[in-house]
């Protein structure tokens, strides 16, 4: 059965989040899928520095998240 494990989100916008998962299949080897809004994303230039913040605050805490699950394995 395979396992789907959330390991960050982030809110780049009112309708667009982001989303860093963990996929394990038994006998397969792990998986990340980054999960991107469905259409084009559109923001103020002056609101780039906090999407881009987002986006890298996400991706940090996947990365935090996924070594904290390799630790205990």
């Amino acid at each position: 059965m395979q396992e789907n494990i959330e390991l960050a989100r982030g809110t780049i916008a009112p309708d667009a989040v982001i989303t860093i998962h963990l996929v394990r299949h038994p006998g397969r080897a792990d998986l990340l899928v980054l999960r991107w809004p469905g259409r084009p994303t559109v923001i103020e230039p002056s609101k780039l520095p906090a999407t881009t913040t987002v986006i890298i605050a996400a991706l940090a805490e996947a990365r935090i998240q996924l070594a904290a699950i390799r630790a205990v394995e």
